[in-house]
């Protein structure tokens, strides 16, 4: 992040999160998500998100991410797991596994199923190392745009999870569909240097839920050490929110000059 934007903090501390869905339809098809978000800056009078890492594992919307939005975007697998590889030393009750292992929620959401009986966790892996990719760079009036080609990174598999979370069981219930609207800063990567700023509108159902478990790696342990983001994922748990039947749609985004 720019020095020169200030983070909003409450006493010395930060506010971030995680956002993780499973988009059914979108320009780019069918993906999972797991936006890591390392901070809300000041942007007067409200503020605006700034991602850390996004993981997908789409390379249509990989690229997209990395050349248009000016994101730092990862290829990355989801995987459906009954324990993540992270915390393989830690008792279990299979009582309670058999009546609380589900992925009902993940399965369900875009007409697909996970398979494993008893599995709970969705654990992410980068399938990728992290490289500058080959960029065109297109200027229109203020709005710079980045290009790239789509072979401009190489997959390859890392063998360290980024991170591991347990999905809940949820109840059909009742909830207000409401409309969101979320400004985002992007930009200041090696591949978009310019800062960025997008909005992305959201029209879905919501409700308050308990805060989900995660579990990330220690950055001392792992070979892909900058993708374990424990302190960003490893924090105090404020809220948590289920999004239902999501409608998205992201604007364009816009070149900002902070000088």
């Amino acid at each position: 992040m720019p020095a020169n934007i200030p983070l909003v903090n409450f006493l010395g501390y930060t506010l971030g999160g995680f956002y993780l869905a499973r988009y059914s339809d979108s320009p780019a098809g069918s993906f999972d998500e797991l936006v890591a978000l390392a901070g809300l800056a000041w942007n007067f009078p409200t503020s605006c998100a700034w991602a850390a890492r996004v993981y997908v594992n789409n390379v249509e919307a990989r690229n997209h991410g990395i050349g248009v939005v000016g994101l730092p975007s990862r290829l990355a697998s989801f995987k459906a797991v009954q324990k993540p590889t992270c915390c393989k030393g830690e008792r279990r009750n299979p009582l309670k596994s058999s009546i609380e292992s589900n992925l009902d929620w993940w399965s369900s959401s875009g007409g697909r199923r996970d398979k494993g009986e008893g599995a709970e966790w969705v654990e992410i892996r980068n399938r990728e190392a992290c490289r500058v990719p080959f960029l065109r760079r297109i200027t229109s009036g203020l709005k710079r745009v980045c290009r790239m080609r789509s072979d401009a990174y190489i997959t390859k598999g890392l063998k360290d999870p980024v991170c591991a979370i347990q999905i809940p069981r949820l109840q059909p219930q009742w909830g207000p569909v409401i409309q969101l609207h979320l400004p985002s800063y992007s930009g200041a990567t090696p591949a978009c240097p310019d800062l960025l700023k997008y909005s992305l509108r959201m029209l879905t159902k919501i409700r308050f839920i308990k805060p989900l478990k995660i579990h990330v790696e220690n950055e001392k342990s792992v070979s892909n050490s900058m993708e374990a983001l424990g302190t960003v994922l490893g924090g105090k748990p404020l809220l948590c929110m289920s999004f239902e039947k999501m409608n998205i749609q992201v604007e364009a985004p816009e070149y900002l000059d902070m000088k």
